[in-house]
């Protein structure tokens, strides 16, 4: 079924419920009028009339501004007609009062219902955006990552000298080009995965994986990094072994590191330590010695695209980092958070099932509450 066809019997299904409602208020009317012309009362000698609420407010809310003008204007001529017919030619005060306070109550119903119906119309617009907006992006993402991975193969045999020796000054633009080019194809997988975990559309291949040899893989990756920035890494383990998706919580661990040094000064301290495990859960600390956050920004880092205030950007990056740590820890049920003091470094928590997501629903992360 199109879209288009959709859409009208969506538009055809509304206005036969109008159509209902009009009648349904129609005979609501003419009924309490009825009862009205027989001077009938409701308990403590309240008069049926004031049942003309009931018409008033269903027409403000379901056809609006007309709807409640067109129900006031109703009402009075009807009640009007009933008191014409019992040979009442005055309207007493309570008489007054009662109309003057179904004529308010439908006036504030139908602002409110209007001002509402404004809301929903404004976010279904923008959820409408940010969906089209990331589906965009996803696709342009997607299309991106074939021709990348091209090109980097194409450098890295070049790299290689399979076709032919290069020289120093060739060698070093080469080597400077597969470098980015690694890095671009890591951020557009960077733009996939956060995508696949928010759809919960990534499979998890859970296994055994020994808590130490996880963060020792992971310092690996990022001890160039901090070689050149003249950090030092540490680890502290006790070798406890969970259920988890090796690839997934390595990344993970790489992209904390990688933080981390990037944001701590020379000869500072980056280290990885596991504390005992609690109630089936692995606690994992990420600290270093770097500038720290600022507390009102602890609670959205790991937002998406989240920048914090007044820190150095270290290099290109896609603002998705902590977001996709946050979603992979998650879907390992799991949970993360961050504690930090300005100019006194950040330490990252992460707390994993041992048995695996199975037996854990995944909790709010964000900072610790």
């Amino acid at each position: 079924m199109s879209a288009a066809t959709s859409q009208q019997q969506d538009e055809k299904a509304k206005i036969n419920e109008r159509r209902r409602m009009f009648w349904m208020l129609l005979i609501l009317w003419v009924g309490i009028g009825w009862l009205d012309l027989q001077g009938l009362v409701l308990g403590r000698s309240s008069p049926i009339s004031a049942l003309y609420i009931l018409v008033v407010i269903p027409a403000a809310i379901v056809f609006g501004r007309t709807g409640l003008v067109t129900a006031i204007v109703a009402v009075v001529a009807m009640y009007h007609f009933t008191n014409d017919k019992r040979g009442i030619t005055s309207y007493t005060e309570p008489e007054i009062m009662r109309l003057a306070f179904i004529l308010v109550a439908g006036v504030a119903v139908e602002r409110v219902s209007r001002d509402r119906e404004r809301i929903r119309q404004a976010l279904e617009k923008l959820q409408l955006e940010t969906r089209v907006r990331e589906d965009l992006t996803h696709m342009l993402v997607h299309d991106l990552r074939t021709p990348l991975t091209g090109i980097i193969t194409s450098l890295q045999t070049l790299q290689m000298g399979i076709l032919g020796e290069l020289d120093k000054d060739q060698q070093e633009m080469i080597d400077f080009a597969v470098a980015d080019g690694q890095r671009l194809l890591e951020m557009v997988n960077q733009i996939l995965d956060v995508a696949k975990l928010e759809a919960r559309e990534m499979k998890l291949r859970l296994e055994p994986v020994d808590l130490c040899e996880l963060a020792e893989s992971a310092l690996r990756v990022v001890k160039p990094l901090a070689d050149e920035s003249g950090i030092k890494l540490k680890q502290s383990c006790n070798g406890v072994r969970l259920n988890v998706d090796q690839d997934l919580m390595r990344r993970v661990l790489v992209n904390l590191l990688g933080n981390a040094v990037k944001f701590t000064p020379k000869d500072g301290e980056v280290s990885v330590e596991t504390a005992p495990a609690e109630d089936g859960m692995a606690h994992l600390v990420v600290r270093d010695t770097g500038y720290g956050i600022p507390e009102s920004d602890l609670q959205r880092i790991f937002d998406k695209y989240a920048q914090v205030k007044g820190q150095k950007k270290a290099g290109p990056s896609t603002g998705l980092g902590l977001t996709f740590c946050r979603l992979a820890v998650n879907a390992h049920g799991g949970r993360i958070w961050a504690e930090s003091e300005l100019g006194k470094g950040t330490q990252m928590h992460i707390l994993l099932p041992l048995r695996g997501p199975e037996e854990h629903q995944p909790a709010p992360s964000g900072s610790r509450n």
